[in-house]
C-alpha cells in the first residue's frame, strides 16, 4: 500500500458566535501519537461569528481570524501519510466550554483522503466521540 495525503476541517454545523481570545487546535493521532506535521491552530483575537458551514479551523496550518474576513479561513494544508493506516484519531482541543454533546451538535468535520472529501458528521457519531471535561476531543477515524 501506498502513502495517502490526509487532512481535517472543522465546521460549523449551525450559525456559532466565538468569543474573543479563542482558539481551536486540530492535531492528527495515530496510536497515541501525534503524526508530525498535523497540527493546526486557528485563533480569534476579536468576538466573530461563523455561519453554517464556515471552516472554524484546520489541520497542517496556523491562521488569526481578526475580522469577519474568518469566514474565508483557509482550508488546510494537507499531509502524507505511509501505512499502515489504523488507530487514526483527530483531536480537537478549543478554549470554548463546551459538552460532548453540544461539540458534536455544533460541529462537523470534513475529511480529505486520497484527494477526496468525507463529511464526517459528529451528530451520527456522538457514541464515538471521547471528551475529557477539560475542552480536548478526540475521535476516531476508520479510513482506508
Amino acid at each position: 500500500m501506498t502513502s495517502a495525503s490526509f487532512g481535517a476541517e472543522l465546521i460549523t454545523a449551525l450559525p456559532l458566535s466565538v468569543p474573543a481570545n479563542h482558539w481551536f487546535q486540530l492535531l492528527l493521532y495515530q496510536g497515541n501519537e501525534v503524526v508530525p506535521g498535523s497540527g493546526g491552530q486557528d485563533i480569534y483575537p476579536a468576538e466573530i461569528r461563523l455561519e453554517t458551514g464556515r471552516r472554524a479551523a484546520a489541520t497542517g496550518r496556523r491562521a488569526i481570524h481578526r475580522t469577519a474576513a474568518a469566514q474565508a479561513a483557509p482550508p488546510c494544508a494537507q499531509i502524507r501519510l505511509t501505512p499502515p493506516f489504523h488507530k487514526l484519531a483527530i483531536g480537537i482541543t478549543g478554549s470554548l466550554k463546551l459538552d460532548v454533546w453540544d461539540f458534536c451538535r455544533c460541529f462537523s468535520l470534513n475529511i480529505f483522503w486520497r484527494d477526496q472529501m468525507i463529511p464526517f458528521y459528529l451528530k451520527k457519531q456522538l457514541m464515538n466521540v471521547y471528551w475529557d471535561c477539560r475542552g480536548h476531543f478526540q475521535v476516531p477515524l476508520i479510513i482506508g
